[in-house]
C-alpha cells in the first residue's frame, strides 16, 4: 500500500482534485488491498505461478473493462444484463472509481463566481455526462451515481477485500500445496 499512498499524494499535489488528500489515500490504499486479495484468491486455486498469471491477467482486464464508468452517462431505461452486473460487483476498480467520483463531485457547484480550475469547467463543451449540468450532483445523477455515497462505496470495497481473502483461505485449504512430513523419511 506504500506505492498507493505515494501515488495518491502525488496525484493530489499535481492535479486540481478537490477531494481531500486523506480521501485519495484511503481509496487508493483500500483498492490496492482489495486487488492484492483478489490476486491471493486467484493464486490459491492454481497450481503454479504460470497458471495464476494466465488466469489472473484476464480476470483483471475484465474487471477493468466492466469497472469503468461510461462517460456518456447511463440509460436507466436500458439496464445492463445480469452477467455484466455480477461482474461489476466483483470489480475492485468499479468501487474505487465510484468512490473517487462521488467524493470529487458531491456538492461541487459550477457557478460564475468560481473561476478557479473547477470554475473553468463551465467554459468546456457540454457533452456526455457533463451535458446540461449545473453542479456536481447533476454529473453524479447522469453517471448513475445520484444516490451514491463515498462511505458506502468504500464499505463495499472493504467487503470485497474480505470476500477475496476468504476465497483465498478456502482455495489454499482445498487446492494448496501439500508438504512432505520429514519425520517419516
Amino acid at each position: 500500500s506504500f506505492f498507493a499512498l505515494v501515488f495518491a499524494a502525488t496525484l493530489k499535489r499535481l492535479t486540481g482534485l478537490r477531494t481531500s488528500m486523506m480521501t485519495l489515500i484511503k481509496t487508493y490504499c483500500l483498492m490496492t488491498v482489495t486487488s492484492v486479495s483478489l490476486g491471493f484468491s486467484i493464486g490459491s486455486i492454481t497450481s503454479s505461478v504460470e497458471s495464476a498469471m494466465s488466469l489472473g491477467v484476464p480476470v483483471m482486464v475484465i474487471f477493468m473493462v466492466v469497472g469503468v464508468i461510461n462517460p456518456s452517462g447511463v440509460d436507466t431505461d436500458d439496464p445492463p444484463n445480469k452477467i455484466m452486473e455480477l461482474l461489476k460487483v466483483g470489480s475492485p476498480i468499479k468501487w474505487a472509481i465510484e468512490a473517487l467520483v462521488t467524493a470529487e463531485f458531491r456538492g461541487m457547484v459550477f457557478n460564475e463566481k468560481d473561476r478557479g480550475r473547477w470554475g473553468q469547467l463551465k467554459d468546456l463543451p457540454r457533452m456526455g455526462a457533463l451535458a446540461m449540468v449545473q453542479d456536481g450532483d447533476n454529473v453524479l445523477k447522469n453517471l448513475g451515481l445520484g444516490t451514491a455515497k463515498y462511505s458506502d462505496r468504500m464499505e463495499k470495497l472493504a467487503w470485497l477485500s474480505g470476500i477475496y481473502l476468504l476465497m483465498s483461505w478456502i482455495g489454499l485449504s482445498y487446492f494448496g500445496p501439500s508438504f512432505i512430513d520429514t519425520d517419516d523419511v
